[in-house]
């Protein structure tokens, strides 16, 4: 028991170290004109460290802390960032918002299915984890579907480094063509319109996050409440899931068990439905600033914690690993979310 404890421990305290040290270096003036905040720096400081032949070779120490970052963290720091926004902020999402968000998850889902069985012969059950960790959350929609699909354990692991790569990508570039004034001029969306494009397009809670705030506060606010609409639709995709490879999908007995058998393994985002919970009380009451500010800096240090644990347990080796065909398969997927989320969100905003 205290051996995993010890074991924890050492994890946790890499990332909250490192969150310290990205905080500091985020005051810097040249980082500051770059652009880089501190979410930023802490996965860019986790991808150099976790990929040095030191560091790799002691991961396993840190390992179960570091899970723990990238998961429980992260979403303490998704729900205590609801107390930063209003009922006001989901008005300027809308219905829009969510017509875009539904289009590009449905759209996201058939482009994997008939890429990944059409064009590239992979098995139905590792294209449909690709496509569900594009589609929804990334990771976290991926460790969620694994068990409904009954995928195997390295299936996974190439779907988790395919997503987290490409959509890392994207979270850099987006702020990218913003700070350029091409993603402006070019696509003629309103700031609000660009917060929806980023929400319903780049696949990690946490790469949202920080996509967002390094454009613009408003940008930030409106993609996480986006994004966070995005990640409440993982239950029923779950439950379409469950039900398209539940082997006898006939009315019989046999097809029935098989089917409650498979909706036993669907989980519920439960973080998704707490935020929503805080931002309702956030519009209902009326916290103290000092107490906000408290919050504030506290969701921050979580969140850049958990953005460290993610860039270091993100190994680029395991990229080469996975073969080509999985990489195309996210990459094509990866360049639908990009262009295809664009002209979505210029058709329906």
């Amino acid at each position: 028991m205290r051996k995993m404890i010890q074991i924890h421990a050492s994890g946790l305290l890499l990332s909250l170290l490192m969150a310290a040290v990205s905080l500091m270096l985020a005051q810097s003036a040249p980082l500051q004109s770059w652009g880089l905040g501190s979410l930023t720096l802490a996965i860019l400081l986790g991808l150099i460290l976790g990929n040095l032949p030191l560091a790799a070779s002691r991961a396993h120490h840190w390992e179960a802390g570091l899970q723990f970052s990238k998961q429980q963290l992260l979403r303490a720091g998704i729900v205590l960032y609801g107390l930063r926004l209003s009922l006001h902020d989901i008005g300027n999402v809308g219905l829009p918002g969510l017509l875009v968000d539904l289009l590009m998850l449905i759209s996201t889902l058939w482009l994997a299915a008939f890429l990944g069985r059409r064009v590239f012969r992979l098995p139905r059950e590792l294209t449909l984890l690709i496509g569900a960790g594009s589609a929804i959350c990334g990771a976290a929609a991926i460790l969620a579907a694994a068990p409904v699909l009954r995928n195997k354990e390295e299936d996974t692991g190439i779907a988790i480094s395919g997503v987290v790569f490409f959509g890392t990508c994207s979270m850099l570039l987006y702020p990218l063509f913003f700070q350029s004034e091409l993603l402006l001029s070019w696509s003629g969306l309103t700031p609000a319109g660009i917060g929806i494009y980023t929400g319903a397009t780049l696949h990690e809670v946490a790469q949202v996050v920080v996509a967002g705030k390094a454009m613009t506060t408003q940008i930030a606010d409106i993609a996480i409440v986006t994004k966070m609409m995005r990640v409440m639709l993982l239950a029923p995709v779950l439950c379409l899931l469950a039900w398209l490879v539940n082997p006898a999908r006939q009315t019989s007995t046999a097809g029935s068990a098989g089917w409650r058998h498979s909706l036993a393994d669907v989980s519920i985002p439960w973080f998704a439905i707490l935020f929503v919970v805080v931002l309702l009380m956030q519009s209902a009451l009326s916290l103290p600033s000092a107490l906000r500010q408290l919050f504030a800096q506290l969701d921050q240090i979580l969140l850049s914690a958990a953005m460290f644990a993610l860039g270091f347990s993100t190994r680029l080796a395991s990229l080469r690993k996975a073969g080509w065909k999985p990489l195309l398969l996210a990459g094509s997927i990866w360049c639908w979310l990009i262009l295809g989320g664009l002209l979505i969100s210029q058709l329906i905003l």
